[in-house]
């Protein structure tokens, strides 16, 4: 089990490295297309370079795939985990019932509370899924590749016909050249040599609706009924949530403990104890003595009594911290009623000196 901000820090390193995984798989993927492309069918004509195309086209989908798997994989297994199948399901979250006892009236809430805890899952689901955004569409980048080979090769070409040194650029430059101008090059205006040039290497456009893999994995079906039922899960256990607070904020430790923090509420706990004990009200040593062992009851109540965790669903409530808070106040309480039966017994034996 995990707190919540553990649980981010470990996922957040394990997007991070798969987010490196993807691009350096994606970067030797590159390399080795476009080193192949350069060097085997850079200067072929259309009916080749429309078969790259398709090649590079198929490629994606094969790309997009692999991504949608490896998503769909991450999304399934935190799903297992959040909502279980057939087997009972282990909670992963821990999520502390704490008291609040700084507001005038004490307040039972939890750490991470609701709204917390639902963020983080949300903001999860969505890094898992745009961690594929590292990966560009691999037509997108072959384009841009291979343009930036045919730019560099243009260059080459005019300075080498003005230096009149075409006889010396790299064989696959001559190539492309001849293939391109034949051996007009020397005789067109630049206007023309730039048309001719274009008309002569460009490629068939792509598809206005051929998003990246992330646009295209995020809209998918799957992906999205995935998200959806992990979140209805994290949105039904709001209701368990509301339940624990409750629990204990109607518990009696709770009003009893609060209650003690006035004089007012202490003489009136006092007052039951004496009165619960058989004693009268005005016997300060057994109203006090009530009094105190009352409370010991209330603090063995919380220690032994109210169970320190309690698994739901995903989440384990655990009530550490409160429980001991509440004997803390308990103990305090027992100090100040001490204190006060000091006090008043004090009050009497002045009354009783002066009567004498």
């Amino acid at each position: 089990m995990y707190k919540l901000d553990e649980f981010n820090d470990i996922q957040n390193k394990e997007l991070e490295a798969k987010k490196e995984m993807f691009s350096d798989s994606f970067a030797k993927i590159r390399a080795l297309l476009i080193k192949t492309y350069q060097e085997l069918f850079l200067d072929h004509g259309t009916p080749v370079q429309k078969e790259w195309l398709s090649t590079m086209k198929e490629l994606d989908q094969n790309l997009n795939k692999a991504l949608k798997s490896s998503v769909k994989a991450t999304l399934l297994d935190f799903q297992h985990h959040i909502k279980g199948d057939q087997q009972e399901i282990v909670p992963i979250f821990r999520v502390e019932t704490v008291l609040d006892t700084k507001q005038d009236e004490w307040k039972v809430c939890h750490n991470p509370n609701h709204a917390t805890l639902k963020h983080d899952i949300e903001n999860l689901l969505y890094k898992t899924v745009k961690a594929t955004s590292v990966v560009p569409r691999i037509e997108n980048v072959f384009r841009k590749d291979r343009q930036a080979i045919l730019d560099e090769y243009r260059s080459t070409i005019v300075e080498a016909d003005k230096t009149g040194t075409t006889n010396q650029m790299p064989p696959a430059i001559s190539s492309i050249m001849q293939k391109v101008y034949k051996n007009n090059h020397s005789n067109m205006s630049p206007e023309d040599q730039q048309a001719q040039w274009e008309a002569k290497t460009s490629l068939p456009g792509t598809k206005s609706s051929d998003y990246d893999y992330y646009d295209k994995i995020r809209a998918t079906k799957e992906i999205v009924q995935i998200k959806d039922h992990i979140l209805q899960v994290v949105n039904a256990i709001e209701q368990k949530m509301d339940e624990d607070c409750k629990m204990w904020q109607v518990s009696p430790e709770i009003r009893h403990l609060s209650s003690l923090r006035t004089n007012r509420g202490q003489m009136r706990f006092l007052k039951q104890g004496a009165n619960q004990g058989g004693n009268a009200a005005d016997d300060a040593v057994a109203k006090y003595k009530n009094g105190i062992e009352a409370l010991k009851e209330i603090v063995d109540e919380v220690r032994h009594n109210r169970p320190s965790t309690r698994p739901e669903q995903f989440i384990v409530f655990r009530a550490y911290n409160l429980k001991n808070e509440l004997m803390e106040q308990g103990h305090e309480s027992i100090t100040n009623i001490f204190g006060s039966l000091i006090k008043e017994s004090k009050r009497e034996l002045d009354e009783f000196i002066t009567e004498l």
